[in-house]
């Protein structure tokens, strides 16, 4: 008896799907129309979107091809992500080369904090690439509060990472 409603169930759940064929212009075949999400990953065909790795053909390339890459520089994206694993990592986003990391506290410094926030702006290797952002704050009277002067560990950091990713471009 139960397998008989359950194969009432899926009969009813089947019916009353809206999956409505259509005529090609062609006048052919039939088919069934393609979702919104569907038809943007028809138009995307690649897994970073654009000019990414195609997987599995796309429109233009076979499984796995290299296309020209119109988003960040991959060497500066693990060199940053490389120099920031000492902190959590709350915010990575490949797409926009964004990585912003969760604040944290120096074992000798337990009233100074940290949050850092990296961007890869370009697919170029050059110093230019890539913009560090450093927040600081002290711990005054139980509150955090904003301390100044990060400028220079914000070069530091941008020099560091440049300097990994052009010797990770080297061990290619």
């Amino acid at each position: 008896m139960k397998r008989l409603y359950m194969i009432l169930i899926c009969i009813l759940l089947a019916a009353c799907s809206n999956n409505k064929a259509t005529i090609n212009e062609g006048g052919t075949a039939p088919t069934f129309p393609k979702s919104a999400e569907e038809e943007r990953l028809d138009r995307m065909g690649s897994l970073f979107g654009g000019n990414g790795i195609v997987l599995f053909g796309g429109k233009d390339g076979g499984i796995f091809s290299q296309k020209k890459s119109a988003g960040v520089n991959m060497d500066l994206w693990r060199a940053a992500i490389d120099t920031v694993h000492f902190a959590r990592i709350v915010n990575m986003d490949y797409a926009s080369g964004a990585i912003v990391t969760d604040w944290y506290q120096l074992e000798n410094m337990k009233n100074i904090r940290m949050k850092i926030s990296i961007f890869v702006l370009s697919n170029e290797l050059t110093p230019t690439s890539i913009a560090v952002t450093v927040f600081k704050e002290e711990l005054v009277n139980g509150k955090w509060v904003n301390a100044k002067e990060t400028a220079m560990v914000q070069r530091e950091l941008e020099s560091i990472i440049f300097d990994k990713a052009v010797a990770l471009r080297g061990k290619l």
